[in-house]
């Protein structure tokens, strides 16, 4: 029962029967090759997969070789599992762009991270459940665990920090950056600014090298001037308020 037996008239095959005589049961100095359509398990489960001539490479539980996408890379089981059409996303954690269908160009990583997103493209995710809610959404970046978690369909948002920006659901072109689950002024508005929750911007809307149109307050959430402030301005000493270049 180790090799195959070859008898006078048509030849019949044996299985071997590995591992019988040694600790290792299979030792190899040569390739091992997967067919097509198969893929390497352990105790049932697929480990490594992979469809070469796509480009798609598979592992831990991840993918699925039925998507016609390409140059895509899942690593963590049921990640990017729901992939059909799109390409050249990159999935690394549990769960992770799991219900992606045709949205291309995503990364994400991080348990849940992009989880639920089907057709946004362009969006990055760095964290435990960032962007997690995230479905149609493109070009938005969170970097932080929960960061942006309730965005839907808000597009070109930017959010860096623990839970900063989790209260988003729509705007478009928001920018919030601190730590400490701050939120943004408004959950729907769009052109907003906010740097640790005393700096806020509105209309926050130059593109290139334009000019925004909007305001800064510090201490104010809703700015009525190109500057301003909620509290007393100090001038230090030995310098002065100026008004075009003069004290």
């Amino acid at each position: 029962g180790t090799g195959l037996a070859v008898f006078n008239n048509a030849p019949t095959f044996v299985a071997p029967v590995l591992g019988a005589a040694t600790a290792t049961s299979l030792t190899t100095t040569g390739n091992v090759n997967v067919s097509t359509g198969s893929a390497y398990t352990y105790n049932g489960t697929n480990v490594i997969r992979a469809q070469t001539a796509l480009n798609n490479y598979f592992f831990g539980g991840a993918g699925n070789l039925i998507m016609t996408g390409n140059s895509n890379t899942a690593t963590g089981f049921i990640a990017l599992t729901s992939n059909s059409t799109c390409y050249s996303n990159t999935a690394y954690g549990l769960d992770v762009l799991r219900d992606n269908t045709s949205g291309f160009q995503n990364t994400a990583s991080g348990y849940q991270a992009l989880v639920f997103n089907s057709t946004g493209s362009n969006n990055t995710a760095s964290g435990v459940f960032s962007l997690q809610v995230n479905s149609t959404g493109t070009q938005n970046t969170a970097s932080g665990v929960l960061a942006l978690q309730q965005n839907t369909t808000g597009s070109n948002n930017t959010a860096f920090g623990y839970s900063s920006g989790d209260n988003l659901t729509a705007g478009n072109n928001n920018t919030i950056i601190g730590g400490n689950g701050i939120d943004f002024a408004s959950s729907t508005a769009s052109n907003q600014l906010n740097i640790g929750n005393i700096i806020y911007g509105t209309t926050i809307d130059g593109t290139g090298t334009t000019v925004s149109t909007g305001n800064i307050g510090i201490g104010t959430t809703a700015p009525t001037q190109k500057l301003d402030v909620a509290g007393n301005i100090n001038v230090s000493s030995g310098s002065a308020y100026m008004y075009n270049g003069a004290n």
